[in-house]
């Protein structure tokens, strides 16, 4: 991991503790999507972050090193950062849902999609600067469909399929792109 913050040093979990953690963020996603009536199972959410297998697990290591997710008296939970976050992932997921042509039981794979879109691959952002971009990502998402829908299509179809590990793209930087040749 590069340098989240100043003066913080990584810690990496074991194999244990990272299954519990992310353990925590995917039960914690199922219950956002409930709420938003969205139908979403851990294994459906997991299916969708990422290329690989190991990707999911990279994602947890990260939250936890942005301490959007801690540690308590040996229980992993959420802290308010990373509960905003987590519910900027979903409100995302139900902004392109119907436009994002995933099956209509996808089983929560578009939040896991957009959960690895919205993840700082750079690793140089805090949890907040991540919860930030998240906001930001909603706003723009709700601006563009209402100003360019076939921009928003395209967005919708795009963002939760893009391999963003390689620092190229960004979900914001996409929308910018887009917005640029769909007019």
């Amino acid at each position: 991991m590069g340098r989240i913050k100043a003066g913080v040093v990584v810690v990496y979990l074991d194999a244990g503790k990272l299954e519990k953690t992310l353990n925590v963020v995917l039960e914690t996603l199922v219950i956002l999507a409930r709420k938003k009536g969205i139908r979403a199972s851990r294994g459906g959410i997991k299916s969708g972050i990422g290329f690989g297998v190991d990707t999911p697990y990279l994602l947890a290591q990260g939250l936890t090193a942005r301490e959007m997710i801690v540690e308590r008296n040996g229980v992993f939970t959420t802290t308010a950062v990373g509960e905003k976050f987590l519910e900027h992932v979903v409100e995302i997921a139900s902004i392109i849902e119907d436009d994002s042509l995933f099956p209509e039981f996808n089983s929560g794979k578009l939040i896991g999609a957009v959960l690895y879109a919205l993840y700082d691959w750079s690793n140089t952002k805090t949890g907040e600067e991540m919860l930030s971009e998240a906001v930001q990502v909603a706003s723009e998402l709700r601006g563009l469909r209402a100003r360019s829908p076939d921009a928003f299509k395209l967005v919708a179809i795009t963002l939760p399929r893009m391999y963003y590990e390689d620092g190229k793209y960004t979900p914001l930087r996409l929308i910018q792109e887009v917005s640029g040749i769909v007019r």
